[in-house]
């Protein structure tokens, strides 16, 4: 059985006294009081979307009589500010609610007596749109280290691209969105995962993540021999290299190994390029397939004759 020290009942006593002769010496006297108040933007056009976030609540400041402040805080309502949508600042794609329009927001709710100091904050700036919208593409921003041998072969997105929408001074300049910085180190196969989306300050997209797949493959060395082409000749001139094919070394994953022929590269001589008194002529690379990386020719540079063509 519990036993309770008479003292303490006593000491009991003496506070709950003491802290009624309080709340009625409060009631007696101007007092300060903060309270929460939610924001609800009303009236607003249907098109109309926020962009950026909106406080849920904003602290009020007022003053009163001790009774009257008191029977506010404990009055059993919802405490609501209405902010008119047509009421405020709207400039750009962007709306501010300043000190002023709190104060006209609050007289409607404050009771007789109580007094209208400030808000926390002071005031709130929120970007929106009017309804464009647009898809853009996703863009990998992650860093994938790799272990010996291996390479970084695709990102597959899912989906490729996201809707956003933004106020105009934003809607034109965003041409694609960025997935989170991230890190992934020692990746020898292929990853799963899902990433956040990096949206611009002011925009909205209606996604915040994507399922991603970073597809790593075993890369290896590859020699073909490729024909050796040339342009910008005129009508009347023939170039013949020397030799007239190249080999073209290069890295390639080991799913595109067979698929990659000579027929993907292009390899030319440039009829432009040749000086007087040239020997040798550079060999240009003007076409290439994906997928390949790390790639060399060799020769880097050819014998050429120039001869005149007869009709």
């Amino acid at each position: 059985m519990i036993r309770i020290d008479r003292n303490f009942l006593v000491y009991l006593v003496f506070i709950a006294i003491a802290s009624i002769f309080w709340l009625l010496e409060t009631m007696k006297e101007d007092v300060t009081m903060s309270m929460e108040y939610k924001i609800r933007i009303v009236d607003a056009p249907a098109n109309v979307i926020f962009t950026s976030e909106i406080p849920d609540e904003v602290k009020v400041n007022f003053s009163g009589h001790g009774q009257s402040v008191i029977q506010h805080l404990i009055k059993n309502e919802e405490h609501t500010l209405e902010i008119n949508f047509h009421e405020v600042s709207q400039a750009g794609g962007k709306i501010l609610i300043d000190a002023s329009t709190f104060q006209r927001a609050v007289a409607k709710k404050l009771p007789k007596g109580l007094k209208y100091l400030s808000t926390t904050p002071v005031k709130i700036e929120a970007d929106y749109s009017t309804g464009e919208r647009k898809r853009v593409p996703i863009i990998f921003a992650c860093k994938v280290n790799t272990r010996e041998s291996r390479m970084l072969s695709n990102v597959i997105f899912s989906p490729d691209s996201v809707e956003i929408c933004a106020p105009p001074h934003l809607f034109q300049a965003i041409t694609s969105i960025s997935t989170e910085h991230r890190v992934f180190d020692e990746v020898d196969d292929t990853i799963s995962c899902r990433l956040a989306l990096d949206i611009p300050k002011g925009a909205k997209a209606f996604r915040d993540s994507v399922s991603t797949k970073i597809c790593v493959d075993l890369f290896t060395d590859k020699t073909i021999s490729v024909p050796i082409y040339s342009e910008n000749t005129p009508r009347d001139k023939i170039i013949r290299p020397f030799p007239l094919q190249a080999k073209i070394t290069f890295l390639v994953s080991s799913s595109l190994y067979n698929e990659i022929s000579p027929a993907d590269f292009l390899i030319v001589v440039d009829y432009n390029t040749i000086k007087p008194g040239d020997t040798r002529c550079k060999l240009i690379l003007r076409q290439m397939p994906d997928g390949v990386s790390n790639i060399r020719i060799s020769p880097e540079t050819v014998e050429y004759v120039i001869e005149q063509e007869t009709e």
